[in-house]
């Protein structure tokens, strides 16, 4: 009915270009999309604003998957990984929902996008009781971390943090960074805004993300290097504290992925978070 509707109904269900738009009814639409970002700020309206970012990404060498798919490559076999991280994303919501592993769960809007090789990923709002938000530096030191952990006291996490949580290196070091866009200017510049400034202490803000504690030094037995990311060029690269995405330690002890956790509870525009984790799928004209 609604797809029938939108086929007729020109004059009322057509862009400026003349093409056709389809209704709210058809999942992944612009209107589908639309009607979620608003379902998700009646939700703000109620309780506020959300606490926590995150983004949860699959890891296509989950030994489920590598089982499962043989000598095939993930990519190949985009319903074992879909599979598997729907399992991982329902024992994930389970912590927060019941186990309550930020604090008291009041609500949380969510979406799941696909990257251009299939792997799935996550992104997640939550809104935690207003006597537990994140107000304080102390409050989110104690939930996450943008650093190098140490790898004598955490030999586990440091592999994790060194091999999933690391962006780029972009930036001069390598200017073809996917991450990598130009400005009005013509200047490429990291979207996500790496290499992060180097910070003693974590500092709030109210009107953006936190500038999270990256220590200028990192112990010798902690520093991590990787071949130069040019390629051709000799030599190798040292990632410090400036490359770290956020992260939280249980979650990734347990989970093993790329799971970026941020403390939006000062975030002023909150509308941009929200239509950020409902923009709908990459789109091409052929």
């Amino acid at each position: 009915g609604g797809l029938e509707d939108a086929l007729t109904n020109t004059d009322a269900n057509t862009n400026s270009l003349g093409r056709v738009i389809l209704p709210s009814s058809h999942t992944g639409g612009p209107r589908f999309m639309a009607k979620l970002y608003q379902n998700s700020m009646a939700i703000v309206r109620y309780l506020g604003k959300p606490s926590l970012f995150i983004t949860f990404t699959a890891n296509p060498k989950w030994k489920e998957i590598k089982e499962a798919i043989g000598d095939q490559n993930p990519s190949d076999r985009p319903d074992i990984v879909a599979r598997v991280f729907d399992l991982k994303v329902k024992e994930f919501l389970k912590e927060i929902k019941e186990k309550k592993i930020f604090g008291s769960y009041k609500g949380l809007v969510r979406t799941i996008e696909y990257q251009k090789r299939g792997l799935p990923h996550m992104h997640l709002l939550l809104f935690l009781d207003r006597t537990q938000a994140l107000n304080t530096v102390k409050q989110i030191d104690e939930v996450m971390s943008a650093e190098i952990p140490s790898k004598a006291q955490d030999p586990e996490l440091y592999k994790i943090v060194t091999r999933s949580m690391v962006h780029g290196p972009c930036g001069d070091m390598n200017p073809n960074a996917p991450c990598m866009v130009a400005d009005k200017n013509g200047v490429k510049r990291c979207s996500k805004r790496f290499p992060k400034p180097l910070s003693d202490v974590t500092r709030y803000h109210e009107d953006g993300y936190p500038d999270y504690k990256r220590s200028y030094v990192v112990p010798e037995a902690d520093r991590h290097y990787i071949d130069h990311p040019l390629p051709g060029v000799p030599g190798n690269f040292e990632i410090d504290n400036r490359w770290i995405v956020p992260y939280n330690a249980y979650l990734l002890k347990k989970y093993k992925a790329h799971i970026n956790v941020e403390c939006c509870n000062g975030v002023a525009a909150i509308k941009y978070i929200n239509k950020y984790i409902y923009k709908g799928s990459d789109c091409i004209t052929v």
